[in-house]
C-alpha cells in the first residue's frame, strides 16, 4: 500500500492565492521555477493528486493550459490521475477533454480507499 504525501502552500497570510482568488501568481513567480527539480523529483513518485474542491477550481483555472517550458511541472500535473474530494461539485473539468474523478463523502475514507487502488506513493 503506498503512502500519502502533503503539499500545503501557504502566505503569510494564510492564503495561497492572488488578488483574483486564483493561482495566477505561478506565471509570474521565475523565483519559484528555482524548486523545480525538487518537485519534479517528487511528482515523479505520485500515483495521483487529490485536491479539495477550491483548490481544485484553483488548479483547473491554470494547470491544463500552463505552458511546460515555462511552468516545467506542468507536464506531470497534467497527466497525472485527479481526484477531488467534494460534496458540493458536479463535474470537475480539467481542461478540454478530461475530468478529475469527484470523491464524495468523508475525505479520510476516500483517500485510504485511493490507497488500495494505486500501487504508487499516493
Amino acid at each position: 500500500m503506498g503512502k500519502v504525501i502533503v503539499e500545503q502552500i501557504v502566505s503569510a497570510d494564510g492564503y495561497a492565492e492572488d488578488a483574483d482568488g486564483g493561482i495566477g501568481f505561478f506565471a509570474n513567480a521565475e523565483w519559484i521555477n528555482g524548486v523545480d527539480g525538487e518537485q519534479l523529483r517528487m511528482l515523479s513518485g505520485v500515483a495521483a493528486i487529490v485536491l479539495g474542491a477550491k483548490t481544485y477550481r484553483m488548479f483547473a483555472d491554470y494547470w491544463p493550459t500552463a505552458d511546460p517550458a515555462v511552468d516545467p511541472v506542468a507536464t506531470p500535473i497534467r497527466e497525472l490521475p485527479k481526484f477531488v474530494v467534494s460534496s458540493s461539485l458536479e463535474s470537475a473539468p480539467w481542461g478540454t477533454s478530461d475530468s478529475a474523478e469527484i470523491l464524495r463523502g468523508d475525505g479520510v475514507a476516500a483517500v485510504r480507499d485511493l490507497r488500495h487502488r494505486f500501487t504508487g506513493n499516493l
